[in-house]
């Protein structure tokens, strides 16, 4: 019997964080250290998210220098600036904060997603740039 997309692609991303997904009740990635990742599976994101020339994730991309990481952040009527959701691409995160400690676990399910960005190369762990600490990075208004 074939595994439903979200519980392969659920396992998958346990695995690239270095985890084991675990079924118990409540269901988590277990082994992923200072990461807590929880994955959430569609059969088609918005396309005001990715997807479209004009989409937010493509827009971030399009303006983002080499070496900076292209990130959307997302807030709401009445919700607290610091409390904003921060969206990147896993491949990015990845390279940009997990890789070099260990490989991508191969994936063993269907097509999911797009993949890097095309033509844009990021730093691994070796060649990061410094970045100031994010209390210097952070100006609150």
């Amino acid at each position: 019997m074939t595994d439903n997309a979200w519980k392969v692609f659920e396992r998958w991303m346990c695995r690239l964080f270095g985890g084991e997904r675990a079924w118990e009740v409540p269901a988590e990635c277990k082994g992923t250290g200072m990461f807590a990742p929880e994955a959430k599976y569609r059969k088609k994101l918005p396309d005001w998210l990715v997807g479209t020339p004009d989409s937010m994730m493509e827009q971030a991309e399009r303006q983002a220098k080499d070496n900076q990481l292209p990130l959307v952040v997302l807030t709401q009527h009445y919700m607290p600036r610091m409390q904003s959701i921060v969206i990147i691409r896993l491949q990015d995160f990845y390279d940009w904060y997990v890789g070099g400690h260990n490989e991508p676990p191969e994936y063993d399910g269907p097509e999911i997603g797009y993949g890097p960005p095309v033509g844009r190369e990021f730093p691994n762990d070796e060649e990061s740039p410094e970045v100031p600490p994010a209390e210097e990075q952070i100006k609150l208004f």
